[in-house]
């Protein structure tokens, strides 16, 4: 009977939960249309980059985005999101987002 042995096998479910959990968190998630309202009207503040896939600027910025995302999270602050305005001009257009 090892004591140690057994508290690995009785945490590991947990530990594993909790690491899939900051690995899933480590990604800036993605607004559509269906969700942008309520998922901005439940944070206290939002930071949302609009942006299409062909975008070379976007693309450029999107790494140094979700490294502030990940840098936000770990000090306590969510609501940092991105929108792919290419997949949906008509929304972006009745937010008066002029470019992405």
């Amino acid at each position: 009977f090892n004591p140690l042995l057994m508290m690995i096998k009785r945490c590991a479910p947990v530990i594993t939960y909790v690491f899939s959990i900051i690995i899933c968190t480590n990604a800036v998630l993605q607004l559509d249309a269906s969700n942008f309202y309520s998922t901005i009207n439940y944070q206290p503040f939002s930071i949302v980059m609009f942006y299409a896939p062909w975008c070379h600027h976007c693309h450029d910025l999107m790494p140094e985005f979700e490294r502030a995302e990940i840098s936000l999270n770990q000090e306590g602050i969510y609501g940092i999101y991105k929108f792919d305005c290419d997949g949906a001009r008509t929304f972006c257009n009745a937010l008066n987002i002029p470019g992405f």
